[in-house]
């Protein structure tokens, strides 16, 4: 009890049931004591306020039957809605802390199931390198989405992982893995710990992109087929044969092709083709027919390299008296049989044909030039020469002075009558012809099919023009001779 003096005691002139001790001072002053004065320092019991100032020690059980407040809002407790506030005097819900939480050492902070009989506890690691904080999502994700944090601690939902609580599954929209990183398929636990593991290639000159097909192949056996695009489809793997009977299968696309134009003879063991064309080097071990009918036409661009054999000697014909080659270029020409040209055979200057022991049987040339005395048969002038057509043949060259007999043949191709010509010209080399003297005729019917020829100078040579003019609708045949006479 602190000390009080008596004049520092309250007046009173109506003593209370409160009043403990009254003291009259003559009737002048009357003081009293009172239960608060008595009991100074120490814990009432009524229900008037009361403060204490100083440390309270309480050695037994404080209870507190209303609120109780520590420093305003360092710690309150709500008696009336059983809540604690931690900086508030107006805790939400049970624990109510305005401001930061920290549990030290590791230690858990333990969250009790239904019947508190397990718990899920969150703790720190033993060893943080710094302070950081992670701050939750501001508020729930449309789906069942991951948590992600980011580098500065935020924790945001994935958009492009989903998880499927129904099958226990992850939904990702698209999956990264960098510096060649692998996906991995581990075979069951009782197996072992051997994978199926997929990298991308070290280097890849382009992103490429596949998509799987649509659904399951259609049965056992096909396989993945890519097109340049990167779709992936399924193939059979044993392609069903395409087209017709006998055609010969390609590749095509993602199948097999067929065309009817390209077959397979297995009777006769030939490839039978309309049209095509071979690139490369062309080896064939057996015989080849080239066309199968005279209106087909063999091209050569390449050059042959090596000898042109016939089958057997002078059984086989190079051109024919009607279609002749336009040249025949060659170092050695050995001709045995009947031979058709159409174009010039010009020697070097000293080179024979034939010999007096050895001569052609024959000898078709549109044109001779005859320098010397020659003995030889008819060579072909013209076929099918029409009334009133005219043929020509060249006698010699005009920077040559000569003479020269030339004996023309005509046959009505028609009545089968033959007529033979026969003209003398001479021509000095310079200056042009110098003489044409007449003609001779030997035929059933004499001087009927030709008229009388003409003769001039065409460029370097001296050319015989002769005219079917006597028969009208017929045609006739020439051959002629040019025999060198000087």
């Amino acid at each position: 009890m602190a000390t009080v003096r008596i004049s520092q005691l309250t007046a009173i002139t109506t003593p209370t049931d409160d009043d403990v001790f009254i003291i009259n001072d003559a009737d002048t002053n009357t003081r009293k004591i009172s239960f608060a004065n008595l009991t100074q320092g120490l814990l009432n019991t009524s229900s008037t306020a009361q403060t204490k100032t100083g440390a309270l020690t309480i050695g037994g059980t404080l209870t507190a039957s209303g609120n109780l407040v520590v420093d305003t809002n360092t710690f309150f407790v709500d008696a009336t809605n059983n809540r604690v506030g931690v900086k508030t005097t107006s805790p939400a819900t049970e624990l109510d802390v305005d401001g930061t939480i920290r549990v030290r050492n590791a230690n858990p902070i333990q969250f009790g199931d239904a019947n508190d009989s397990n718990h899920v506890a969150v703790k720190s690691p033993a060893v943080v390198a710094a302070n950081y904080t992670l701050t939750l999502p501001n508020a729930l994700p449309s789906v069942t989405n991951l948590l992600a944090v980011n580098n500065a601690g935020s924790m945001e939902y994935s958009i492009g992982v989903i998880y499927n609580g129904t099958d226990d599954s992850l939904e990702l929209g698209l999956v990264k893995l960098t510096n060649q990183g692998s996906v991995r398929f581990f075979e069951g636990t009782a197996g072992g710990s051997e994978y199926i593991q997929f990298n991308a290639p070290a280097t890849l000159a382009t992103t490429n992109t596949y998509t799987l097909p649509t659904a399951f192949p259609a049965s056992s056996g096909f396989v993945l087929s890519a097109n340049t695009s990167g779709i992936l489809s399924w193939v059979s793997n044993s392609a069903s044969a395409a087209g017709s009977s006998g055609e010969i299968q390609f590749n095509s696309g993602s199948g097999l092709g067929a065309d009817a134009d390209f077959v397979w003879n297995s009777g006769t063991n030939t490839l039978q083709t309309v049209n095509a064309t071979l690139t490369g080097t062309l080896s064939v071990g057996g015989n080849v027919d080239l066309g199968d009918a005279i209106t087909d036409t063999i091209s050569f661009i390449g050059r042959a390299d090596t000898d042109l054999i016939p089958i057997a000697s002078a059984t086989h014909d190079l051109g024919t008296s009607v279609l002749h080659w336009a040249e025949v270029h060659a170092d050695d020409l050995y001709i045995y049989g009947t031979t058709a040209i159409d174009a010039d055979l010009t020697p070097v200057g000293s080179q024979d044909i034939g010999s007096t022991s050895a001569q052609w049987t024959n000898a078709f040339v549109s044109g001779a030039y005859v320098e010397n005395n020659v003995s030889s048969s008819f060579s072909r002038a013209g076929s099918g020469i029409a009334s009133a057509a005219s043929f020509t043949v060249i006698v010699g060259a005009t920077a040559t002075a000569n003479s020269a007999r030339v004996v023309v043949q005509a046959r009505d191709t028609v009545t089968g009558d033959i007529e033979f010509y026969e003209h003398y010209i001479t021509h000095d080399g310079a200056s042009g012809i110098s003489e044409l003297t007449g003609s001779g005729v030997q035929a059933p019917t004499p001087g009927t099919f030709l008229t009388t020829p003409t003769t001039a100078v065409s460029g370097a040579n001296i050319v015989l023009s002769i005219t079917n003019s006597a028969l009208s609708g017929n045609n006739i045949d020439v051959k002629t001779q040019i025999v060198a006479t000087a």
